[in-house]
């Protein structure tokens, strides 16, 4: 749930039903690696280019936490 995670559980459902009113069918709201909320059905889905950008955000924050020390 969105309080265990230290969210506000209205802004999470409020980012939820924005994402479904558009033409996503599926998201999934991690925070620490941890399962927060989501919808959709799990199967394998087609996400062509979205991979690049959310490995670069995900080393962009690491590198930014000290946690990812050198790019080489």
């Amino acid at each position: 749930p969105p309080e265990a995670a230290g969210l506000k559980p209205e802004r999470v459902a409020a980012f939820l039903e924005k994402v479904r009113a558009g033409d996503s069918d599926a998201v999934v709201v991690l925070k620490n690696g941890q399962f927060v909320a989501g919808f959709g059905e799990q199967k394998p889905r087609m996400i062509y280019s979205i991979t690049k950008a959310v490995t670069s955000l995900a080393a962009g924050g690491l590198f930014t936490q000290g946690s990812w020390k050198d790019v080489d």
